[in-house]
């Protein structure tokens, strides 16, 4: 009789051990159901209360609409005459072209996404030439000015890379120099 009563209360036990752990299992079932929708909720609601996104799904396809707005306003500074790239770039057309090539070869400028190397350059020599702030260089090539400045500033860096081509270094005149243009700072020697 000990036997087959202690049998039975291991029996219950082992029933009742069962029963919790099934119970555990339907809490833990529950709590990731209720998790999954919570996370659903909150990925649904919370893009509304984010910091609005800068470019959207639809974006890109503007931007390629508008490749040839930016391609007939940089025709229109660069490749119409020699006359309207000077008095917009301060160049004629073969400089200006050199001067991309060079960028490019040399100092390892490359088309962006969006941006092609003449069009940064056009960018850059017009802040330069003109004194132009980043806003109205951005109105005039269809860009915002955060767009214009950034490509200013790489531009400017591959420009001053190329410092060892660009810029002569002077050679020392010797006192035996027979130019006349110099006979004027031989007697001030301090």
């Amino acid at each position: 009789m000990a036997n087959e009563e202690e049998s039975r209360k291991v029996g219950r036990r082992r029933d009742e051990m069962t029963t919790v752990l099934i119970l555990l299992e339907e809490l833990l079932s529950n709590l990731q159901i209720n998790l999954l929708l919570i996370s659903l909720i909150i990925t649904l609601i919370g893009p509304n209360t984010r910091k609005r996104k800068r470019w959207s799904i639809e974006d890109p396809t503007r931007m390629l609409d508008s490749i040839p707005a930016h391609v007939k306003q940089l025709d229109r500074l660069v490749r119409l005459t020699d006359r309207s790239c000077v008095d917009n770039l301060r160049m004629d057309r073969n400089t200006f072209g050199r001067l991309c090539r060079i960028l490019r070869d040399c100092a390892g400028l490359i088309d962006q996404k969006f941006v092609t190397v003449e069009e940064q350059v056009a960018m850059f020599l017009c802040v330069l030439s003109h004194h132009k702030k980043t806003r109205i260089v951005g109105y005039d090539f269809m860009r915002s000015s955060h767009t214009v400045s950034r490509y200013i500033h790489i531009v400017i860096r591959a420009v001053l890379m190329l410092h060892n081509l660009f810029l002569v270094k002077p050679s020392p005149i010797d006192d035996s120099c027979n130019d006349r243009r110099w006979s004027w700072f031989k007697g001030r020697a301090m």
